[in-house]
């Protein structure tokens, strides 16, 4: 199933980390936030879901890095009890930009599973994310039930 997705998030707790002598900056914490899923599928469903993520930013000598774990409440959109439709994704980030005030993140992302519905789901997602306001899309393949 292709969709689409538009939403924001923003920083929960975080916490800072500077090392000097190996030259690192780094963040870790937790985004909250909701996302607006548009399935491209005939019929397909259309709803919000919020995300809860752990994630872990650095700067490095190397340059800067991001990557975590993402948490979908699924249950929004497939119409599923509360607690359950749990959608999970890895993810890092591609491409970072950060030009005055305006921050830039392209994330990329594999889902390995989830509950419910989707126990066992695969894919992929691709966000372009501007001062934590996202867009993007990406396709998700269920579990086959036979």
């Amino acid at each position: 199933m292709r969709f689409t997705v538009q939403g924001g998030y923003a920083f929960g707790v975080s916490h800072d980390i500077t090392d000097f002598d190996q030259l690192a900056v780094a963040r870790a914490g937790q985004l909250t936030g909701a996302w607006r899923f548009e399935f491209e599928d005939e019929g397909g469903p259309t709803g919000n879901a919020h995300l809860d993520a752990s994630t872990l930013f650095r700067l490095t000598r190397n340059g800067p890095s991001l990557s975590g774990l993402m948490r979908f409440h699924m249950h929004e959109i497939d119409g599923s009890e509360p607690g359950s439709g749990w959608l999970y994704l890895s993810y890092e980030g591609g491409e970072m930009t950060f030009e005055g005030s305006k921050a830039t993140f392209v994330v990329e992302g594999e889902f390995f599973g989830g509950t419910g519905r989707y126990e066992g789901a695969t894919g992929s997602l691709r966000v372009t994310s501007v001062n934590g306001f996202d867009t993007g899309g990406g396709e998700l393949i269920l579990r086959d039930e036979n």
